[in-house]
């Protein structure tokens, strides 16, 4: 029993560690990609973004 116990946590424990590297991965990778969306529309002109929102919300 307690064998089995151990074999939990170990596993457990790697697959909070794998889930942990995954979210920071996860999160670097937003971060550049909204990085890359911010010099994309401020290149492109920004001013569709708030009638989109606005159109978001009135259908919402």
């Amino acid at each position: 029993e307690s064998v089995v116990y151990k074999e939990y946590e170990i596993y457990y424990g790697f697959m909070v560690y794998s889930t942990d590297l995954h979210a920071v991965f996860e999160t670097e990778k937003e971060v550049a990609e909204s990085q890359l969306a911010r010099t994309v529309l401020s290149k492109v002109g920004a001013g569709r973004e708030p009638a989109r929102r606005a159109a978001r919300a009135a259908s919402g």
